[in-house]
């Protein structure tokens, strides 16, 4: 069995903050195969990656992303850095081209209006279509990536309110082009994998730390895993 791939997740880089283009940079030189951000979208419609809706988790920021113009968010450093808040276009130009990028889009009290369109201009524009994997909890939101020929993938997690049949959803999924599940890890087990492996579909487990469950995952029969210890990740899987 081939070990899963490695998704630094947020980039991963433990001596940097989570989603810094430093740390996407880092990410891709390591030896994992994908990294994954968060995308959101400025008051004056331009993409930027952070994981929150909010400014005040990882930024000296205050308030709403949506309520910052672009030019005011790359102002705002991000915490334990000389590094401002980073756009969807810096990251795809710096790495894009060298390893796979998965994008989240966000749910939240927050909707964007125009952020698939963007998001595909983004992409489309670099030529990166067939380099990316466009994820998020609803369906409704992958279902246009999906009808437009992009890999995408459904979050699922009962613990997140993902409240669904899951021998019901991976048929759905099938049918509307979905190919892949990122599964919570502490819910993921073997007859789950076998359901979801079944209807053709890829599974990927997330988010996984720490020494033991690294060591667990890595030796299970999934196509990923999403991890915030890409470099243990890859320690591990180099011993197996």
């Amino acid at each position: 069995m081939t070990p899963p791939q490695i998704v630094a997740h947020r980039g991963s880089a433990t001596d940097r903050p989570e989603n810094a283009l430093s740390s996407f940079i880092a990410a891709a030189g390591s030896g994992v195969e994908q990294i994954e951000l968060d995308v959101h979208m400025s008051s004056d419609g331009q993409l930027v990656v952070m994981h929150d809706a909010m400014l005040e988790q990882t930024s000296l920021g205050h308030g709403a992303i949506a309520s910052h113009t672009l030019a005011e968010l790359q102002q705002i450093k991000l915490r334990g850095m000389d590094e401002t808040i980073p756009t969807l276009a810096q990251v795809l130009d710096a790495v894009g081209q060298s390893i796979h990028t998965r994008i989240e889009i966000k749910k939240g009290p927050v909707e964007y209006a125009g952020l698939t369109e963007a998001i595909m201009e983004a992409v489309e524009s670099r030529s990166l279509k067939d380099r990316v994997t466009i994820m998020c909890f609803q369906l409704a939101s992958i279902q246009p990536f999906a009808k437009a020929g992009y890999e995408t993938s459904l979050s699922f997690s009962k613990s997140f309110g993902s409240e669904r049949d899951l021998s019901t959803l991976v048929k759905r999924l099938a049918d509307d082009g979905v190919a892949d599940i990122g599964y919570f890890f502490h819910e993921l087990d073997a007859e789950a994998i076998e359901t979801i492996t079944a209807a053709g579909l890829t599974v990927g487990a997330w988010t996984v730390n720490g020494m033991p469950r690294l060591d667990y995952w890595l030796r299970q029969p999934i196509s990923y895993i999403l991890t915030d210890q890409a470099d243990l990740a890859l320690s591990i899987r180099a011993g197996l």
